[in-house]
C-alpha cells in the first residue's frame, strides 16, 4: 500500500501544494483525483477570516446585501466553514441560509501563488416547498464576485446541471473586457456506501460538495488572466462528472514524512512535526515548493524554512502570514538547489542565503535581483547592510549602467558575479575582486570598514573598480577555463600567442615585471569608463576634477599610467582628494 499511495501523491502533488491519497477508480471522469476537505470554524480558517473581518471593516461590505442586511453580519467565529484543496487552489466556503428558503453560499480561493478570487453563489429554488436545499438542488445558481460582478448563472435540476444552461460565453463582467468560462462539477458520496437517497448520511469526510472552476480571461492584456477555482459544500444526487471516489485524508505532517520516507530520508523531528501539525498551509507551501522527488540540498532547505518559522514565532504570524513570509524564497531556494546534493553547493547556499536571513521588502529586492540575468547577485549580508545596498540600488537602475557594464567586452556583462560584505585579505582593502571558483566571481566588501564615515561616491567608485576587476577576470577565463576555474598553464600559453591583444599582452608582462598587473592595465583602459559611469549615476553633484580624482584616487595612483600623468594634474588630484573628502556626501 505504500507504493500505492506514493505514487498517487506524486501525480497529486504535480498539482496540489497539499496532500492525500484516494481509493483507485475505473471511471474515468473530468477531475482524476477529488480534493482533500475538513470543516472547521470561521475563527480557524485563517485566511477567509482575515478576508471576511477585512470586508465588515471596510466600505466594500455595502456591496453583499439582501432583502435588505448585509450578508456578512450573520457570520461569527463558530461559524462552519469548509476547507477543500484541489489543484493548488484552497478554497473556503460557507453556506447561509435565508427565510425565504434561498441560500447564498460564499466561497473564497486562494492559489499557490497568493492569487485569490472571493464570489457568492445564490441558490434560487425553482419551488419552496421542495428541492430548495442545496441538497439534491432544482433551480437557478447565479455566480457573482463579492465585489458585485456578474459571472453566470446554472439551472439544475436534482443537483445535476440542466443541459445549455451553462454557455461561458454568455458570462461577460461588468467592468473591464473580460468573460468568466464557468464549469460546474458535482462531487457526491462513493457510489458503493450511499445512493441518492442516502446523501445526509455521508460523514464529514465524504459528503458531496460543488466544484466551480473558472477562468477569467480578458481582451486587455494589462488585465491578468485570472485561472481559478473554487470549490464549496453541497450535497445531492448524481451528474457533473462525479465518480465517487473517496478523499482519504493524510494530515499534512504525516505527508512530510510519507514523502522523505519515500526519498530515503529521515523523518521529521518533533518539534518540525508539530509545526507543521498547528500550520499545515505553511506545510502545503513548502511541500508544493520542494514536490515529491528531490535532493538531500533542497530536503535540507525544506526543513531549514521550518525551523526558521518555528524558532522565530514570536512574530505572532497566522499559518497563512507564515505562508506568505516563505513563499516566494521558498520556490527560490528549491530552483537553486535543485537535483544537487553536492555538499559543497549546500555550503555556498547556506553561506550566501541563510546566514543572516532577509523578509519583507529586502528579501523582494534579493529576489529581484538574482531574477535578473545581467545583474550582480548579492547576498543576504550584503543586502541587510544598508548604505551598500542604497547605492548598489542607486547604481544597479541608473538607466545607463547596464550598457557600460556590456560595453566591457562584446560578449557582454560579467555572468555569475556576486557581492557580499566579510574579512578581506588585505586588511586595508575597501574591497576585493576574488578568481572564479566554478564560474563565480566574488566581490567582497571589507566588513571591517567604516563605511558610514566613507562618501558615497568613494563607494560608488569602489563598485565599478571592483567591477572591471571582475571583468578582466571573466575575460582570462573565457580563454583558460576548467570547471569555472582559470588554468594559468593554459592561459599563459594563450597569452604568449597573443600578445597583439592588449589584456593578454599586459598579462605576459605581468607574470615578468609587474605583481599587479590589473591595477596597471585598468588605469591604462579604465579610468575614462570608471569617470563616465559616476557621472551618469551622480550628475552635475560633483565636478568633472572630483569624478576624475575618485577614478584615480582608488588604488590606482603610482600605477604607470598615473605616473605619466603632468605633475600639475597629479597634485590637483591629490589636493582635491585631501580637501572635498571631507565635503563629500555620506
Amino acid at each position: 500500500m505504500k507504493n500505492l499511495n506514493f505514487l498517487i501523491l506524486i501525480v497529486s502533488l504535480l498539482f496540489l501544494q497539499g496532500c492525500r491519497t484516494e481509493f483507485e477508480s475505473e471511471q474515468t471522469t473530468h477531475n482524476e483525483y477529488t480534493p482533500s476537505r475538513k470543516i472547521v470554524s470561521l475563527k480557524e480558517a485563517g485566511p477567509f477570516k482575515e478576508y471576511i473581518d477585512a470586508r465588515k471593516s471596510g466600505s466594500a461590505k455595502n456591496t453583499l446585501s439582501k432583502t435588505g442586511y448585509d450578508l456578512l453580519s450573520v457570520l461569527s467565529d463558530s461559524s462552519k466553514i469548509a476547507i477543500i484543496i484541489k489543484d493548488s487552489v484552497i478554497s473556503y466556503s460557507t453556506v447561509i441560509r435565508h427565510p425565504d428558503r434561498s441560500s447564498d453560499v460564499l466561497v473564497y480561493s486562494i492559489d499557490s501563488q497568493q492569487r485569490s478570487i472571493a464570489f457568492r453563489a445564490e441558490y434560487t429554488p425553482a419551488d419552496r416547498t421542495k428541492n430548495y436545499k442545496i441538497d439534491n438542488f432544482t433551480g437557478t445558481v447565479m455566480y457573482e464576485t463579492l465585489d458585485g460582478e456578474y459571472m453566470g448563472t446554472f439551472r439544475l435540476k436534482n443537483s445535476i446541471t440542466v443541459p445549455g444552461s451553462g454557455n461561458p460565453n454568455s458570462y461577460a463582467g461588468k467592468s473591464e473586457d473580460c468573460t468568466y468560462e464557468l464549469n460546474l462539477i458535482e462531487v457526491r458520496c462513493s457510489e458503493d456506501l450511499h445512493n441518492p437517497n442516502q446523501a445526509g448520511g455521508c460523514t464529514a469526510d465524504t459528503k458531496p460538495y460543488y466544484i466551480l472552476e473558472m477562468w477569467k480571461k480578458c481582451s486587455n492584456f494589462s488585465v491578468a488572466q485570472f485561472p481559478n477555482m473554487g470549490a464549496y459544500e453541497g450535497s445531492g444526487a448524481n451528474g457533473g462528472g462525479s465518480n465517487g471516489e473517496v478523499p482519504v485524508d493524510v494530515p499534512m505532517e504525516d505527508c512530510f514524512n510519507i514523502v522523505l520516507e519515500n526519498n530515503n530520508f529521515p523523518p521529521l523531528s518533533p518539534e518540525q512535526y508539530t509545526y507543521i501539525q498547528n500550520h499545515p498551509h505553511t506545510g502545503s507551501v513548502l511541500l508544493g515548493s520542494m514536490g515529491v522527488m528531490f535532493s538531500d540540498n533542497q530536503r535540507r532547505f525544506t526543513l531549514w524554512l521550518i525551523d526558521y518559522l518555528r524558532q522565530n514565532n514570536t512574530w505572532g504570524l497566522t499559518d497563512f502570514e507564515g505562508s506568505l513570509k516563505i513563499v516566494d524564497f521558498s520556490q527560490f531556494g528549491q530552483g537553486f538547489l535543485m537535483g544537487s546534493s553536492d555538499p559543497a553547493l549546500w555550503g555556498q547556499f547556506e553561506d550566501w542565503f541563510l546566514t543572516d536571513p532577509l523578509d519583507g521588502s529586502l528579501q523582494n529586492e534579493l529576489l529581484e535581483d538574482w531574477a535578473e540575468p545581467d545583474r550582480v547577485r548579492p547576498t543576504t549580508r550584503f543586502k541587510n547592510h544598508a548604505k551598500l545596498n542604497g547605492i548598489y540600488n542607486k547604481i544597479k537602475t541608473a538607466s545607463s549602467f547596464d550598457k557600460i557594464l556590456k560595453n566591457f567586452t562584446p560578449e557582454g556583462s560579467v555572468a555569475h558575479l556576486i557581492f557580499d560584505i566579510g574579512p578581506t585579505k588585505k586588511p586595508n582593502s575597501d574591497a576585493e575582486t576574488s578568481e572564479p571558483v566554478n564560474y563565480w566571481i566574488k566581490i567582497v566588501f571589507n566588513q571591517n570598514k567604516d563605511w558610514a564615515s566613507k562618501p558615497k561616491v568613494i563607494i560608488a567608485g569602489t563598485f565599478m573598480h571592483e567591477l572591471i576587476h571582475a571583468e578582466i577576470l571573466r575575460q582570462l577565463l573565457a580563454v583558460a577555463n576548467t570547471n569555472g576555474n582559470i588554468d594559468y598553464v593554459t592561459l599563459l600559453e594563450y597569452a604568449k600567442n597573443h600578445k597583439h591583444i592588449e589584456l593578454f599582452n599586459a598579462y605576459v608582462k605581468a607574470k615578468t615585471n609587474d605583481a599587479d598587473f590589473q591595477h596597471q592595465y585598468m588605469a591604462e583602459k579604465y579610468v575614462t569608463t570608471i569617470v563616465n559611469f559616476l557621472k551618469q549615476v551622480y550628475g552635475t553633484q560633483y565636478t568633472d576634477v572630483e569624478y576624475k580624482t575618485v577614478a584615480w584616487m582608488s588604488s590606482l595612483k603610482g600605477t604607470r599610467a598615473w605616473n605619466l600623468l603632468p605633475q600639475s594634474e597629479k597634485d590637483l588630484y591629490i589636493n582635491t582628494f585631501n580637501t572635498n573628502y571631507w565635503i563629500w556626501e555620506l
